[in-house]
């Protein structure tokens, strides 16, 4: 394991920034995951990390030492890539032997080291098998063996499961936190997926245009988000639009709607009375038919999926609130009146 440090690291493409960060710690052991859209940032900062690309200005250390100009093989770490980067004219086997045998190690050695990666990924009985003759998904186990069978200080991930289905990422991806784990090495992973991103992080930074809006873990980024940008990038969203009407203990206020409504919510991780959004995930939106206290609210569109409903109410003039119910609790059809209750909300900035 490592400790990855990253001080005033900038890169320009042109004159756009590409990426900056100030001062980044990625603790010994950690998953630690940049999450944001396509041309954040988040992919030219792991290749900074890897020396596949130069940074303009900043330096990098792992475990104390300078490795900003050392070039990749120098670095003590690995990589995983998209497009799973396998060698079509090798099998499995010596896929995985390849970055041994690059290091010199004894053949010996190599044979054992492998045989236990590919144990460790449930593909051991693929050993002789060519590239093109097993699965995505199996290819995809063979790019983490070989990227953690050198014993690298850190494994970096490029989006390594945005190639497979939705029902083998989900699955790969439990089994990649757990290896993580059970291997005991540092790894940074770049996602645009926020499922994966809290699913398998310790800690998620958010970027957006190239540089990073909020740290933490999944918790934090989702229950107090730092503004809308990230709320809505770490989950489902409903945003109500008005200002604090004041506080109510230290860390609770009143809210109050543009349309009136008012809102016992959390403070948020703002500071001052401006202008604010509330955040209400659609979890915390709880539906009871009419004539109940609470808000009141008219069923705008319902739609079946299967073991859930999904419900659009009006809450007012100007506010919506999308939320989910089980199929078995209907609580009426569209323009039918509701009672909305709000179980739990944020302030945040816009």
């Amino acid at each position: 394991m490592s400790t990855i440090l990253i001080q005033n690291l900038k890169k320009y493409y042109g004159k756009v920034l590409a990426s900056s960060i100030k001062e980044l710690e990625i603790k010994d052991g950690e998953f630690f995951t940049l999450l944001g859209p396509s041309g954040c940032g988040k992919t030219t900062t792991l290749r900074m990390l890897a020396g596949l690309i130069s940074p303009d200005e900043g330096r990098i250390l792992i475990d104390d030492k300078d490795i900003t100009n050392f070039p990749p093989e120098k670095r003590n770490l690995t990589m995983v890539f998209q497009n799973f980067a396998l060698f079509p004219h090798m099998n499995v086997f010596d896929n995985v032997a390849f970055g041994l045998r690059m290091r010199h190690m004894p053949e010996r050695e190599i044979q054992i080291r492998v045989k236990e990666m590919l144990k460790m990924l449930r593909i051991e009985e693929l050993s002789d098998r060519r590239i093109e003759q097993i699965s995505g998904g199996q290819q995809q186990r063979v790019g983490v063996a070989r990227a953690i069978a050198p014993h690298p200080s850190v494994v970096l991930f490029d989006e390594p499961l945005s190639n497979l289905d939705a029902k083998l990422r989900e699955e790969v991806r439990y089994e990649l936190k757990e290896l993580q784990k059970k291997v005991n090495i540092t790894a940074v992973y770049v996602t645009h997926d926020q499922a994966e991103a809290m699913t398998l992080s310790d800690r998620i930074a958010i970027m957006q245009s190239g540089i990073i809006i909020q740290i933490g873990n999944p918790k934090e980024v989702y229950f107090t988000p730092v503004n809308a940008f990230v709320a809505s990038f770490v989950g489902g969203t409903n945003f109500i639009e008005g200002e604090i009407e004041k506080e109510i203990s230290q860390d609770r206020v009143l809210f109050r709607s543009i349309d009136g409504l008012l809102i016992e919510a959390r403070k948020g991780m703002v500071s001052n009375y401006d202008s604010k959004v509330l955040l209400v995930r659609p979890e915390a939106v709880e539906l009871k038919k009419a004539n109940e206290n609470g808000i009141k609210g008219t069923i705008e569109s319902k739609l079946y999926l299967g073991g859930s409903l999904e419900y659009r109410i009006r809450i007012g003039k100007n506010s919506t609130l999308k939320t989910f119910s089980s199929s078995v609790n209907d609580v009426g059809d569209v323009n039918s009146n509701v009672t909305v209750f709000i179980k739990d909300a944020v302030v945040i900035k816009s």
